[in-house]
C-alpha cells in the first residue's frame, strides 16, 4: 500500500489525490497535508524551489528505476520524482545515474 493511501493517513477523498504541501523546508523530504512524507530525487531538488504552501500537487505511481512514484504541480505539469520518505536510495545506483545526468 503506498504511503498517501496508509491507513493512519487515509486518501482525501473529496479532492482525489492533489493535495496540498505541509512541510518543505526546501530539503529533501516534503510533507503533504495527508501526513505523508516523501523524499525527493537529488535530481529534481530544483523544481522544487519555487513550491508555496499554496502548490497543489497530485501524487501519481510511476514506472522509474528509482523512484515509486511523482509529484506533479498541478499549476505547470513539472514533475518530481519521490520515493517514501522512509527509504533511502541505493547510493551507488543513484552516484552512477548522477553522473551520467
Amino acid at each position: 500500500m503506498s504511503a498517501y493511501r496508509s491507513k493512519a493517513h487515509p486518501l482525501n477523498s473529496h479532492r482525489g489525490n492533489v493535495m496540498l504541501i505541509k512541510k518543505h523546508d526546501k530539503s529533501r523530504i516534503v510533507e503533504l497535508e495527508d501526513g505523508s512524507l516523501w523524499r525527493i530525487w537529488p535530481g529534481d531538488i530544483a523544481l522544487t524551489l519555487n513550491w508555496l504552501p499554496t502548490t497543489d500537487l497530485r501524487v501519481l505511481e510511476i514506472a522509474d528505476e528509482f523512484c515509486s512514484h511523482a509529484l506533479i504541480d498541478q499549476a505547470d505539469g513539472s514533475r518530481v520524482r519521490v520515493i517514501e520518505a522512509s527509504k533511502n536510495w541505493p547510493v551507488e545506483q543513484v552516484r552512477r545515474s548522477m553522473k551520467k545526468g
